[in-house]
């Protein structure tokens, strides 16, 4: 430290090392992780194995030497440029480096301080650094008179500098030697020239008398020294300290020239517990009396009452203030009358067979006795019988009672849900002595005459008891099919006649009962389908015609993927217009189909082979000149 007292003003000169300076590095990366002894001052934005880091630098300069409200002349803060072996130098590699110097408002400790912790800036007095033009270049002379300036009128606010880019994006970088670099001469250096009739008082540390205070009263320590560091009794670094409870506390104030240490006793007056009790709901009519009684305590009531006690009769807060040797403490109560609890279940009652009725004596705080010794709120009567409650409130009771019987109902049925053949009329006939109805479309009659499709539903009510029942009724005809029109296909081909139906029966011309046959030889087919409205018979006639292109289809394969046969296809001469394989199982399930005329069934099925056996297959395909083909047969699978 240099101080020149010339001229009716001084210059102090500060390049502190690494004892006195306090300067450290925060990283992103690393976001806990204390940097405090870094031989480099860096703002730095760059990526470590692909994620992204950011650096940023802090330092404070000891100005106890300067007597408060100074007049800052000049402030000029010197940053010399170093090669970090770890990191470069400056780097502009994807665009301009330029930094600023933020004023740091809250104080900091360089020996905990992570990024993380970082404290808050301000950026009233900022000072930008312009882009280097170099990567070895000296920031000097740096202009921060107005920040030093702010520090020393307000030094609660005042804690140094912040160093960090303008854009932290990377890949660019500002960086100079710190106070714990190994050349001193590279040291951050600043040179401030003022101009004060003041003194400095540099030993002035006083926790004050020690303290008695009431409960709920806090007290604020302040040790504060003008660029001092602070470590109180449990490890905070602040100025003050605010304590809210009794105990011995200490602060230890640190500047780089001198250590300061005080302590102060605080110890809290606590007056004997006071309790009016629970809040409390009593029967109409009762009193409770609310005792505070103290020893040499003074006592003042929520209606400006001084007794001890306070005798309580009507619903309200209460409240009460008790003071001992100058501090006070309060209680408050809150009391509830409650009337005797109201309960009604109502009149006697008659419901309906299959009904339940609730009863329900809800009634807020209150408890519960029914006559089967049940404790709810409500109770689900499902027979007939005399019922009663004992309700209770806060120890006040009430009991009512009902009688509930039933009504007996016929049982109503329309029937199962049934299947009708066009033309067939169904009545529904729901007559009962003394009873009403409604059926689903609003008419009253006791019967009903059903022609077409729909659900059916009747309401019967009998002394004022309701029933319903329902009955789907579905309306079908005669079987209605087509085989198609007459066919002509190539020899060795075959085609499938498809006549899915649903609740039918069917007969082939063969016997057979399936829905569909596969047919290639030439001939008249014939399918009767039959209901139970009757049956339909269809024909059709298939010839067969020798065709020009060959297509031939193998009876075996073999899907062992020693790439010999291993899978099924048709080979063929002509290309096809239109292409469609199938692959079908014993029991005529699709297994395998393509309209890709070069994709070949590997015999597999929902991702596994088959078993080996015989599996049907069906070819259908046009060629260039639109004549549709079908082909049908069987092909063997094995392993």
């Amino acid at each position: 430290m240099i101080t020149d007292h010339s001229f009716s003003q001084d210059t102090l000169v500060l390049q502190p090392d690494s004892f006195c300076g306090k300067d450290a590095l925060i990283r992103s990366l690393s976001p806990n992780t204390n940097y405090s002894n870094n031989v480099d001052f860096n703002a730095h934005a760059w990526t470590n194995s692909g994620t992204p880091v950011t650096h940023r630098s802090l330092i404070e300069f000891d100005l106890s030497a300067i007597p408060l409200n100074s007049t800052i002349i000049g402030a000029y803060l010197s940053l010399y440029s170093y090669n970090s072996t770890v990191i470069g130098t400056h780097s502009t590699l994807s665009g301009s480096n330029e930094a600023v110097l933020q004023q740091i408002t809250n104080g900091w400790n360089e020996n905990t301080l992570t990024w993380g912790n970082q404290p808050p800036t301000t950026t009233v007095n900022q000072v930008i650094l312009p882009q280097s033009t170099s990567a070895i270049q000296d920031y000097l002379n740096i202009d921060v008179t107005a920040m030093i300036q702010d520090m020393i009128n307000n030094p609660t606010t005042g804690h140094g500098f912040l160093f960090k880019l303008t854009n932290e994006q990377y890949y660019r970088r500002m960086l100079f030697a710190s106070s714990d670099n190994p050349d001193p001469n590279l040291h951050p250096k600043i040179e401030i020239i003022y101009s004060s009739t003041g003194t400095v008082t540099q030993n002035s540390l006083n926790l004050g008398n020690d303290t008695i205070l009431c409960p709920n009263d806090s007290f604020l320590l302040d040790a504060s020294i003008l660029g001092a560091t602070y470590l109180w009794q449990d490890g905070s670094v602040n100025s003050t300290f605010n304590v809210t409870q009794q105990g011995t506390y200490w602060v230890e104030v640190s500047t780089c020239s001198m250590v300061f240490y005080d302590t102060i006793n605080v110890n809290y007056f606590l007056p004997q517990n006071l309790n009016l009790g629970n809040d409390t709901t009593l029967c109409q009519g009762a009193s409770i009396l609310l005792d505070a009684t103290t020893l040499n305590a003074t006592y003042l009531w929520q209606d400006g009452s001084t007794n001890p006690t306070y005798n309580v009769s009507q619903q309200g807060s209460y409240w009460v203030e008790l003071t001992v040797n100058n501090c006070s403490t309060t209680d408050t109560i809150n009391i509830t009358i409650d009337p005797l609890p109201a309960i009604n279940l109502g009149n006697d009652t008659l419901i309906c067979q299959g009904d339940s009725l609730i009863l329900d004596a809800t009634l807020t705080n209150a408890s519960y006795l029914w006559q089967d010794n049940s404790i709810n709120s409500t109770f689900n009567v499902t027979q007939q019988g005399t019922y009663w409650v004992e309700l209770m409130v806060n120890n006040c009771s009430s009991t009512d009672s009902i009688n509930i019987g039933f009504v007996t109902m016929p049982v109503i049925d329309l029937g199962v849900d049934t299947t009708l053949c066009q033309g067939e009329l169904l009545i529904i006939d729901a007559f009962y002595p003394n009873a009403s109805y409604l059926w689903q479309d609003g008419s009253g009659n006791p019967n009903y005459s059903v022609t077409q499709n729909g659900s059916y539903w009747l309401e019967f009510t009998l002394n004022g008891c309701i029933e319903t029942d329902t009955i789907n009724i579905n309306y079908i005809s005669v079987p209605n099919f087509d085989l198609g029109n007459d066919t002509t296909i190539c020899e060795g081909e075959a085609i499938v006649l498809d006549a899915t139906l649903s609740n039918v029966s069917y007969l082939w011309q063969d016997g057979s009962d399936n829905p569909t046959l596969a047919i290639y030889e030439q001939g008249t087919y014939s399918l009767a389908i039959s209901n139970q409205c009757g049956t339909t018979t269809e024909s059709m006639n298939l010839s067969i015609d020798e065709c020009g292109c060959y297509v031939y289809l193998p009876n075996v394969f073999t899907p062992d993927n020693n790439g010999v046969n291993d899978t099924f296809y048709p080979k063929f001469e002509c290309d096809f217009n239109k292409y469609e394989l199938l692959i079908f199982n014993r029991w005529g399930g699709l297994i395998f189909q393509t309209n890709n005329q070069y994709q070949h069934w590997d015999g597999s099925y929902k991702g596994g082979l088959v078993p080996t056996g015989v599996y049907v297959y069906l070819l259908k395909y046009t060629f260039n000149d639109n004549s549709y083909h079908q082909k049908t047969g069987h092909v063997t699978l094995m392993k």
